[in-house]
């Protein structure tokens, strides 16, 4: 995971299919900014306790055998499918992950009303 495509490139693409659809800026509003980042430090430590593991097993984070190999791809996808699929759920505000706010001030309002729906 890499934090230019893990949080950027998402954004990137919602911006430009704001502009393309709405004719207007794209908004990130603060309560999903802060999600996104906890989420992602979550999922990132995972994927660095998969390279630790590695490193003591195999004795470094490539090469091992085709079974070492195919589990730790697997599972690093795994960790990039979770926090794709919380992500989406928390836009959709699905099972109340729109409330978790992570202490970010909520009540921070968008100058562009538009925004603001």
């Amino acid at each position: 995971m890499n934090v230019f495509l893990g949080l950027g490139l998402p954004w990137v693409i919602a911006a430009i299919w704001e502009k393309k659809t709405n004719d207007r800026t794209y908004y990130v509003p603060s309560d999903a900014l802060g999600f996104s980042v906890v989420l992602f430090l979550i999922c990132a430590l995972f994927g660095l306790i998969i390279l630790a593991v590695r490193r003591k097993v195999v004795g470094g984070e490539l090469g091992g055998s085709k079974q070492g190999r195919l589990l730790s791809s697997v599972l690093l996808t795994i960790i990039w499918a979770i926090y794709l699929l919380f992500s989406i759920l928390q836009t959709l505000g699905v099972a109340g992950l729109d409330k978790i706010t992570f202490g970010i001030d909520r009540s921070m309002k968008h100058p562009d009303p538009l925004c603001n729906k």
